[in-house]
């Protein structure tokens, strides 16, 4: 029905082009952006929780904490980008070649939404202490921040939610969604995929998965105009499992608005996933070894933030609300 409707759309101004997914996140009146958009062109929101610079600013600096890495990006997310051919980086018929000797070949040929998203070592990026006047190349040479480089946490560093604008502390002015028409989509296309396929996977009818992954193509193509559409041909053709595919699409795009958890819980792969050793960057062998920083690191050489997790089943469910308990001792 939300589809039909026909009220709304997935952000993506042409203007923007593959930078559209970045902007949608730290959209505001004032000029937040280099097309100055403003709030009233985004019909992707359903509904969220509006803010305002001036009458319901956010009263956090969400910006100054995205670019001192509160999220900590795991090596797990970084991975899960496909290659700009639509593919998963360790697939044999991958022609990403990702290379991690230097950080911008880990970034290089990639879904776009990843450089969107996460803030690639030895660029220079905007934030509210040094931002954007006018988005020229004279305003960037003038008020560009200093190249950044990660020096603690996971090395993967994330910019989701941090404007570019000047703006005083803690006044950041943008919505958060607590659901955007993206999420429609996914959640319709893992739904007819599931519906279509039994426990392994394999698909029953083919016409109807494909007729539902056309939305969800919707939203992988946002910022990704010319990598390959997923359809179960192309996830035959190169061995791809649908299920692990149309999951990863929700990963990714939906990453760092409070969904994660949730979707380990209901496909029930928490006990495997939440155990797993937390990595970040590769460093041994590449580029990150010249800094002057020590890290933990595994016998592959990548960062180690965090081991010796646990999960127990009863950890699938929530713990008895304390009111209730205060209420009815007996429990």
């Amino acid at each position: 029905d939300v589809i039909d409707s026909k009220q709304y759309e997935i952000f993506k101004p042409e203007e923007l082009g593959t930078t559209a997914y970045k902007y949608l996140f730290i959209l505001e009146n004032a000029q937040s952006n280099p097309a100055n958009i403003t709030k009233a062109k985004n019909l992707e929101y359903i509904f969220s929780r509006r803010h305002d610079e001036v009458i319901a600013p956010i009263g956090k600096n969400i910006t100054k904490n995205c670019f001192a890495n509160v999220q900590w990006v795991t090596r797990k997310l970084a991975e899960m980008y496909l290659g700009a051919d639509g593919l998963p980086i360790d697939n044999a018929q991958s022609t990403a070649g990702v290379d991690y000797s230097t950080p911008d070949n880990e970034y290089a040929k990639r879904d776009n939404r990843m450089t969107n998203t996460l803030m690639a070592p030895g660029r220079k990026y905007w934030n509210n202490n040094a931002s954007h006047t006018t988005w020229t190349d004279a305003d960037k040479a003038a008020f560009d921040n200093k190249d950044f480089y990660p020096t603690s946490g996971s090395g993967y560093n994330n910019q989701k939610w941090a404007t570019e604008r000047n703006v005083k502390d803690e006044y950041e002015g943008y919505d958060f969604p607590i659901i955007r028409y993206a999420e429609v989509l996914l959640n319709y296309a893992e739904a007819v995929f599931e519906r279509n396929a039994d426990a392994e996977g394999n698909i029953m009818d083919a016409s109807k998965v494909d007729a539902a992954l056309v939305y969800l193509n919707e939203v992988r193509q946002r910022v990704n105009p010319n990598m390959p559409g997923l359809t179960t041909s192309f996830a035959t053709t190169h061995n791809l499992k649908m299920r692990e595919e149309i999951r990863r699409e929700r990963t990714v795009e939906l990453f760092n608005e409070g969904f994660r958890i949730d979707d380990l819980k209901r496909w029930k792969t928490a006990e495997n996933e939440m155990p797993q050793t937390m990595l970040g960057i590769k460093w041994k062998g590449t580029e990150y070894e010249s800094w002057n920083t020590t890290f933990s690191l595994n016998d592959e050489g990548c960062v180690v933030v965090e081991t010796g997790r646990q999960w127990a089943d009863k950890n699938y469910l929530y713990p008895l609300p304390s009111d209730q308990l205060q209420l009815n001792p007996t429990l």
